[in-house]
């Protein structure tokens, strides 16, 4: 794109994925190009140091993003320091969100940009109701230009703030929130639509040429959720937990909490119908469920929940619950040795072996067949190293040494609830 000046390459023809990635990477492999440059390198050089510097960057800094902001909305729900901590130490290493902070998947961008949205909304209860609104808008959109399919999120997200303001009968707050997604929707588009024709000569073609949603329903449910290969419940299991937690003790949560992570919820639901149907609902080579990373940072927005009532459950419940932690973690750690893209290159990439066997037939996965004891003991201690010292300098260094808690803000409202204060407040 900067070089050519083109979004078709010498090499691989027009770049099939969405734009916001692509441009996102700019800054970083710009950068490293530079210091190749500067350095002394030659051309072919530089932009390898481009590259390396851009898979250095891209991820981990969008991964960071996410977390902070998740470890914000947490306080802001005035969460204890350490469980808020303890919530987001959990979430970087008991769930997909660490495999994929390695790799240059878009997903880590998306699921920044998911949780910079609710953010804003809860943000727009602290009285800069129109700016925080319009950031919220605007992450749904550029989540939209990362990934089409993730755009019918915006329409959600544009339906309840319309309904939220017409229940509170916020007049002025529903002409704004109606501008905000009316006017968000023809940037959009209109990007998409210069992209495509700058690829393929056609505003209309997004590049899926003999690729859709041919794949039966249950089967790509089951394969998100349950198969050996791909299944959340192997590779994500914390991520199930809170949902289960969510269905059971909807009713018990504050009316704030679960209207607006309802909202996110449902979206993530006909987001998993939507994958399931996707002719390649696996995500190709990858580490469990990739399609669904986006939502499980805001899934366990409900995590905190879960272990502030710690001390209430029985034995049995502090037991599963402490295994079910425990496992999270190792599943990374064993993602960590790297074996397992050994065994995927060597098993099936001449295709006499079909790869759709790898995620439904557990002799042919990756969790049963490809132990390298030899390479897994020689990465294992480096990550049980880093697991543990981040866990004492986060729950136990960060809130003595580098913390200096002030007092929270008070409880965010509902969209609604706010909506009225603001109403009153101009008068």
């Amino acid at each position: 794109m900067i070089f050519d000046q083109s979004v078709i390459a010498q090499k691989y023809g027009p770049i099939k994925y969405s734009p916001l990635q692509s441009v996102v990477m700019i800054p970083p492999y710009l950068l490293g190009y530079v210091i190749g440059k500067a350095l002394g390198y030659q051309e072919e050089q530089a932009h390898q140091v481009g590259y390396r510097l851009c898979a250095f960057l891209y991820s981990p800094l969008a991964v960071t993003g996410m977390s902070v902001l998740y470890f914000n909305i947490l306080l802001s729900w005035k969460f204890p320091l350490k469980v808020a901590l303890l919530s987001t130490y959990m979430l970087l290493f008991g769930t997909l969100v660490l495999p994929y902070s390695r790799i240059m998947f878009s997903e880590t961008l998306s699921a920044l940009l998911i949780m910079s949205s609710i953010y804003f909304l809860l943000s727009s209860s602290e009285g800069k109701y129109l700016q925080s609104m319009g950031l919220a808008f605007i992450s749904l959109g550029l989540l939209g230009l990362n990934n089409m399919a993730l755009l019918f999120l915006y329409f959600v997200f544009f339906a309840y703030n319309l309904q939220a303001c017409y229940r509170a009968n916020a007049i002025q707050e529903l002409r704004s929130v109606s501008i905000f997604g009316l006017s968000g929707i023809v940037p959009i588009l209109g990007a998409w639509g210069i992209y495509n024709y700058a690829r393929y000569g056609s505003t209309l073609n997004l590049g899926y040429t003999g690729e859709g949603f041919t794949n039966p329903l249950l089967i790509g449910l089951y394969g998100l959720l349950f198969s050996i290969g791909r299944g959340v419940i192997f590779y994500s299991s914390l991520t199930a937990v809170t949902f289960m937690y969510f269905l059971l003790n909807y009713h018990y949560l504050e009316k704030r909490h679960r209207h607006i992570l309802g909202m996110y919820w449902f979206s993530a639901f006909i987001m998993l119908l939507i994958f399931s149907k996707w002719h390649s609902f696996e995500g190709g080579c990858s580490w469990g469920p990739r399609f669904l990373l986006p939502f499980i940072p805001i899934t366990h927005l409900i995590f905190p929940f879960i272990i502030n009532k710690y001390h209430d459950y029985n034995i049995a419940a502090k037991g599963l619950l402490i295994g079910v932690c425990i496992y999270a973690i190792l599943i990374n750690a064993y993602e960590f040795s790297g074996i397992w893209k050994q065994y995927e290159v060597m098993t099936f990439k001449s295709g006499d072996i079909p790869y759709q066997w790898s995620i439904y037939l557990p002799e042919y996965s990756v969790l049963f067949n490809n132990w390298d004891w030899k390479a897994l003991l020689s990465r294992l201690p480096q990550f049980i190293t880093v697991a543990f010292l981040s866990f004492y300098a986060i729950v136990f260094l960060y809130p003595k040494y580098c913390f200096r808690h002030t007092a929270s803000r008070e409880p965010l409202p509902l969209i609604a609830r706010m909506c009225l204060q603001i109403r009153l407040s101009s008068v």
